[in-house]
Protein backbone atom coordinates (compact mmCIF):
# COMPACT_ATOMS: atom_id res chain seq x y z
CA UNK A 1 0.00 0.00 0.00
CA UNK A 2 1.41 3.52 -1.43
CA UNK A 3 0.43 6.51 0.41
CA UNK A 4 -0.37 9.32 -2.49
CA UNK A 5 -0.98 12.63 -2.32
CA UNK A 6 -2.59 15.14 -5.37
CA UNK A 7 -4.59 17.69 -6.41
CA UNK A 8 -8.25 16.99 -6.92
CA UNK A 9 -11.50 18.75 -7.57
CA UNK A 10 -14.76 16.70 -6.25
CA UNK A 11 -17.26 16.19 -8.47
CA UNK A 12 -19.63 14.02 -6.00
CA UNK A 13 -20.14 11.15 -3.64
CA UNK A 14 -22.42 8.41 -3.15
CA UNK A 15 -23.33 7.83 0.95
CA UNK A 16 -22.74 4.03 2.50
CA UNK A 17 -24.12 2.74 5.39
CA UNK A 18 -23.90 5.46 8.39
CA UNK A 19 -20.42 7.21 8.10
CA UNK A 20 -18.80 6.19 4.71
CA UNK A 21 -18.74 8.03 1.34
CA UNK A 22 -18.22 7.14 -2.27
CA UNK A 23 -16.18 10.57 -3.61
CA UNK A 24 -15.91 10.67 -7.08
CA UNK A 25 -12.73 13.36 -7.66
CA UNK A 26 -10.73 14.53 -10.56
CA UNK A 27 -7.19 14.70 -10.70
CA UNK A 28 -4.60 16.20 -12.91
CA UNK A 29 -2.40 13.76 -13.19
CA UNK A 30 -4.48 10.11 -13.02
CA UNK A 31 -7.84 11.62 -14.59
CA UNK A 32 -11.13 10.73 -12.60
CA UNK A 33 -10.77 8.54 -9.98
CA UNK A 34 -13.02 6.92 -7.71
CA UNK A 35 -12.02 6.48 -3.80
CA UNK A 36 -14.07 5.30 -0.46
CA UNK A 37 -13.97 8.07 2.93
CA UNK A 38 -14.21 5.61 5.82
CA UNK A 39 -16.12 7.37 9.16
CA UNK A 40 -16.42 10.47 7.15
CA UNK A 41 -19.02 11.62 9.14
CA UNK A 42 -17.40 11.12 12.31
CA UNK A 43 -16.19 13.91 14.19
CA UNK A 44 -12.37 12.65 14.30
CA UNK A 45 -12.08 12.64 11.02
CA UNK A 46 -9.66 14.75 9.07
CA UNK A 47 -12.11 15.90 5.93
CA UNK A 48 -14.57 18.21 7.13
CA UNK A 49 -16.02 19.80 4.34
CA UNK A 50 -13.41 19.16 2.01
CA UNK A 51 -15.45 16.30 0.07
CA UNK A 52 -18.02 18.49 -0.82
CA UNK A 53 -18.97 18.81 -4.64
CA UNK A 54 -16.80 21.58 -6.50
CA UNK A 55 -14.27 21.40 -3.98
CA UNK A 56 -10.87 21.78 -4.84
CA UNK A 57 -8.57 20.29 -2.56
CA UNK A 58 -5.64 18.03 -1.36
CA UNK A 59 -6.35 14.47 -1.20
CA UNK A 60 -4.03 12.15 1.05
CA UNK A 61 -4.86 8.28 -0.37
CA UNK A 62 -3.89 4.83 -0.35
CA UNK A 63 -3.82 2.82 -3.08
CA UNK A 64 -4.31 -1.34 -2.32
CA UNK A 65 -2.76 -3.19 -5.20
CA UNK A 66 -3.71 -5.05 -6.90
CA UNK A 67 -6.94 -4.12 -7.33
CA UNK A 68 -6.20 -0.67 -7.28
CA UNK A 69 -8.97 0.31 -4.58
CA UNK A 70 -8.16 3.76 -3.08
CA UNK A 71 -9.26 4.22 0.18
CA UNK A 72 -8.75 8.59 1.43
CA UNK A 73 -7.15 9.32 4.17
CA UNK A 74 -7.09 13.26 4.65
CA UNK A 75 -8.17 16.04 2.31
CA UNK A 76 -7.53 19.62 3.01
CA UNK A 77 -9.50 22.46 1.60
CA UNK A 78 -7.12 24.49 -1.61
CA UNK A 79 -10.63 26.43 -2.71
CA UNK A 80 -14.06 25.51 -2.13
CA UNK A 81 -15.74 28.35 -4.28
CA UNK A 82 -18.05 29.44 -1.54
CA UNK A 83 -19.74 31.92 -4.16
CA UNK A 84 -20.95 29.33 -6.10
CA UNK A 85 -23.43 28.15 -3.57
CA UNK A 86 -24.70 30.96 -2.62
CA UNK A 87 -27.12 31.40 -5.82
CA UNK A 88 -28.77 28.33 -7.24
CA UNK A 89 -28.02 29.72 -10.44
CA UNK A 90 -23.85 28.74 -10.18
CA UNK A 91 -24.79 25.72 -8.64
CA UNK A 92 -26.93 24.24 -11.50
CA UNK A 93 -23.98 25.56 -14.22
CA UNK A 94 -21.57 23.55 -11.46
CA UNK A 95 -23.49 20.61 -11.25
CA UNK A 96 -23.33 20.65 -14.94
CA UNK A 97 -19.69 21.01 -15.35
CA UNK A 98 -18.85 17.93 -13.05
CA UNK A 99 -21.75 16.16 -14.73
CA UNK A 100 -19.84 16.13 -18.11
CA UNK A 101 -16.80 15.61 -16.39
CA UNK A 102 -18.11 12.49 -14.97
CA UNK A 103 -19.87 11.30 -18.08
CA UNK A 104 -16.93 11.75 -20.75
CA UNK A 105 -13.89 11.28 -19.35
CA UNK A 106 -12.71 7.75 -18.52
CA UNK A 107 -11.65 6.12 -15.08
CA UNK A 108 -8.14 6.42 -14.65
CA UNK A 109 -6.73 7.89 -17.40
CA UNK A 110 -5.03 11.41 -17.45
CA UNK A 111 -6.81 14.20 -18.20
CA UNK A 112 -4.86 17.48 -17.49
CA UNK A 113 -6.28 19.89 -19.46
CA UNK A 114 -9.81 18.56 -18.32
CA UNK A 115 -8.94 18.88 -14.89
CA UNK A 116 -7.44 22.40 -15.27
CA UNK A 117 -10.55 23.44 -17.66
CA UNK A 118 -12.58 22.69 -14.58
CA UNK A 119 -10.85 24.44 -12.22
CA UNK A 120 -11.04 27.74 -14.10
CA UNK A 121 -14.31 27.37 -15.13
CA UNK A 122 -15.71 26.76 -11.33
CA UNK A 123 -13.49 30.14 -10.77
CA UNK A 124 -15.28 31.80 -13.32
CA UNK A 125 -18.40 30.70 -11.50
CA UNK A 126 -17.09 31.92 -8.02
CA UNK A 127 -15.93 35.27 -9.70
CA UNK A 128 -19.01 36.41 -10.98
CA UNK A 129 -18.57 35.49 -14.93
CA UNK A 130 -21.64 34.74 -16.81
CA UNK A 131 -23.00 31.27 -16.06
CA UNK A 132 -24.64 30.48 -19.37
CA UNK A 133 -21.14 31.64 -21.20
CA UNK A 134 -18.89 29.94 -19.05
CA UNK A 135 -20.95 26.81 -19.50
CA UNK A 136 -20.88 26.85 -23.46
CA UNK A 137 -17.44 27.90 -23.33
CA UNK A 138 -16.75 24.95 -21.21
CA UNK A 139 -18.48 22.30 -23.47
CA UNK A 140 -16.78 23.22 -26.27
CA UNK A 141 -12.87 23.09 -24.99
CA UNK A 142 -13.96 19.46 -23.12
CA UNK A 143 -15.18 17.96 -26.60
CA UNK A 144 -11.28 19.86 -27.78
CA UNK A 145 -9.44 18.00 -25.26
CA UNK A 146 -11.54 14.55 -25.68
CA UNK A 147 -11.36 14.59 -29.72
CA UNK A 148 -14.96 14.86 -29.74
CA UNK A 149 -14.80 18.84 -31.29
CA UNK A 150 -17.68 18.83 -34.00
CA UNK A 151 -16.09 20.09 -37.19
CA UNK A 152 -17.53 24.03 -38.69
CA UNK A 153 -14.65 24.56 -40.93
CA UNK A 154 -15.98 22.56 -44.43
CA UNK A 155 -18.61 19.93 -45.05
CA UNK A 156 -17.69 16.83 -42.98
CA UNK A 157 -18.47 14.80 -45.99
CA UNK A 158 -17.27 16.65 -49.16
CA UNK A 159 -14.83 18.92 -47.45
CA UNK A 160 -16.03 21.44 -49.18
CA UNK A 161 -15.22 24.67 -47.25
CA UNK A 162 -17.42 26.94 -45.74
CA UNK A 163 -18.06 30.33 -46.24
CA UNK A 164 -20.26 32.98 -43.82
CA UNK A 165 -21.11 35.19 -47.19
CA UNK A 166 -22.79 32.10 -48.97
CA UNK A 167 -26.61 33.18 -48.67
CA UNK A 168 -28.07 29.60 -47.29
CA UNK A 169 -27.23 28.87 -44.24
CA UNK A 170 -24.83 25.92 -42.87
CA UNK A 171 -26.52 22.50 -42.20
CA UNK A 172 -25.34 21.21 -38.49
CA UNK A 173 -25.74 17.46 -38.14
CA UNK A 174 -24.60 16.02 -34.75
CA UNK A 175 -24.68 12.50 -36.13
CA UNK A 176 -22.32 13.36 -39.23
CA UNK A 177 -19.92 15.10 -36.34
CA UNK A 178 -20.62 18.71 -37.59
CA UNK A 179 -21.73 21.00 -40.70
CA UNK A 180 -23.05 19.78 -44.01
CA UNK A 181 -23.66 21.54 -46.94
CA UNK A 182 -26.78 21.41 -48.65
CA UNK A 183 -25.86 19.13 -51.53
CA UNK A 184 -24.65 16.31 -48.60
CA UNK A 185 -27.25 17.14 -46.41
CA UNK A 186 -30.00 16.33 -49.46
CA UNK A 187 -27.98 13.05 -50.21
CA UNK A 188 -28.14 11.99 -46.25
CA UNK A 189 -30.09 9.31 -45.43
CA UNK A 190 -29.77 8.10 -42.41
CA UNK A 191 -32.10 5.93 -39.72
CA UNK A 192 -35.44 6.99 -38.50
CA UNK A 193 -33.70 7.39 -35.02
CA UNK A 194 -30.81 9.28 -36.20
CA UNK A 195 -31.18 13.16 -35.67
CA UNK A 196 -31.55 14.86 -38.98
CA UNK A 197 -29.43 17.70 -39.92
CA UNK A 198 -30.46 21.23 -38.66
CA UNK A 199 -29.86 24.56 -40.00
CA UNK A 200 -27.81 27.10 -37.77
CA UNK A 201 -26.92 30.72 -38.55
CA UNK A 202 -23.63 31.62 -39.23
CA UNK A 203 -23.45 33.78 -36.01
CA UNK A 204 -24.06 30.68 -34.36
CA UNK A 205 -20.97 28.74 -36.26
CA UNK A 206 -18.66 31.92 -35.66
CA UNK A 207 -19.32 31.81 -31.77
CA UNK A 208 -18.25 28.01 -31.86
CA UNK A 209 -15.22 28.56 -33.63
CA UNK A 210 -14.17 31.27 -31.61
CA UNK A 211 -15.18 29.56 -28.51
CA UNK A 212 -12.59 26.98 -29.52
CA UNK A 213 -9.87 28.73 -30.44
CA UNK A 214 -10.08 31.49 -27.57
CA UNK A 215 -10.78 29.31 -24.48
CA UNK A 216 -12.23 30.25 -21.29
CA UNK A 217 -10.31 33.55 -20.42
CA UNK A 218 -10.47 35.11 -23.61
CA UNK A 219 -13.95 33.67 -24.78
CA UNK A 220 -15.53 35.77 -22.20
CA UNK A 221 -15.37 38.56 -24.89
CA UNK A 222 -18.14 37.22 -26.72
CA UNK A 223 -21.03 38.64 -26.49
CA UNK A 224 -24.09 36.37 -28.50
CA UNK A 225 -27.71 37.84 -29.16
CA UNK A 226 -30.52 36.21 -27.64
CA UNK A 227 -31.76 34.41 -30.55
CA UNK A 228 -28.02 33.22 -31.33
CA UNK A 229 -27.78 32.08 -27.83
CA UNK A 230 -30.60 29.56 -27.62
CA UNK A 231 -29.09 28.05 -31.84
CA UNK A 232 -25.98 27.42 -29.66
CA UNK A 233 -27.39 25.48 -26.41
CA UNK A 234 -29.72 23.65 -28.82
CA UNK A 235 -26.75 22.63 -30.92
CA UNK A 236 -24.47 21.69 -28.12
CA UNK A 237 -27.26 19.53 -26.50
CA UNK A 238 -27.83 18.12 -29.42
CA UNK A 239 -24.52 16.86 -30.64
CA UNK A 240 -23.80 15.97 -26.81
CA UNK A 241 -26.63 13.99 -26.30
CA UNK A 242 -25.83 10.92 -29.01
CA UNK A 243 -22.29 11.17 -27.90
CA UNK A 244 -23.76 10.37 -24.20
CA UNK A 245 -26.36 8.21 -25.36
CA UNK A 246 -28.57 10.20 -22.66
CA UNK A 247 -29.49 13.44 -22.17
CA UNK A 248 -26.80 15.63 -21.12
CA UNK A 249 -28.33 17.08 -18.43
CA UNK A 250 -31.53 16.80 -16.15
CA UNK A 251 -35.08 18.07 -17.56
CA UNK A 252 -34.59 21.51 -17.39
CA UNK A 253 -35.04 24.25 -20.02
CA UNK A 254 -32.38 24.78 -22.37
CA UNK A 255 -31.68 27.66 -21.12
CA UNK A 256 -32.64 28.98 -17.90
CA UNK A 257 -30.17 31.97 -18.03
CA UNK A 258 -32.18 33.61 -21.24
CA UNK A 259 -34.93 35.94 -20.56
CA UNK A 260 -38.22 35.17 -21.97
CA UNK A 261 -38.71 37.73 -24.10
CA UNK A 262 -35.66 37.56 -26.01
CA UNK A 263 -33.27 39.83 -23.72
CA UNK A 264 -29.44 39.77 -23.77
CA UNK A 265 -28.35 36.26 -21.59
CA UNK A 266 -27.82 37.71 -17.91
CA UNK A 267 -27.07 35.86 -14.60
CA UNK A 268 -27.98 38.47 -11.24
CA UNK A 269 -27.52 36.89 -8.18
CA UNK A 270 -31.19 36.99 -7.23
CA UNK A 271 -32.41 35.29 -10.69
CA UNK A 272 -33.58 31.53 -10.18
CA UNK A 273 -33.30 28.91 -12.55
Amino acid sequence: MTLTRTDAIILGSIRLGEANRLVTFLTPSRGRLTGMAYNVRRPNRRFGGALEPFTQCELVMAERRPHHHIDLRQASIIDSYLAIRANLVRIEAAGRLVTLCRAFLPEAAPHPVAFTLLNGALSALAGGEDAWLTLRLFEVQLLRDIGYEPRLDRCVRCQGAWRRDVGAAPLFSPHAGGLLCRRCAAGHHDEASVEPPFPVSPSAVAFLRQAARLGLDKGRRLRPTAAVCREIELALRRYIRPLLDRQPYSGRVDAPWLEPDGAAPVVPDHRLP
